[in-house]
């Protein structure tokens, strides 16, 4: 069995050194970084492969998803 984190990609270096086999990343927040914070975050994620390999809130708060409003 693994073991999981939901965290930011800036606690990525964090959770693997405090024993989290992968870390769980938020959708959204990736989608909202610039390039440059994208170009980071795939840095370093790839000096710990297999780190990341899941992501929760896949679809932004402020898309509806039902309803008219």
């Amino acid at each position: 069995m693994k073991i999981g984190i939901c965290a930011g990609i800036e606690n990525l270096e964090l959770c693997i050194s405090s024993g989290a086999d992968f870390v769980e990343i938020n959708n959204t927040a990736v989608s909202r970084m610039s390039e440059s914070e994208f170009e980071s975050a795939l840095e370093l994620v790839s000096k710990y492969p297999g780190s990341v390999y899941s992501c929760n809130c896949l679809i932004p708060s402020d898309i509806r998803l039902t309803g008219d409003n």
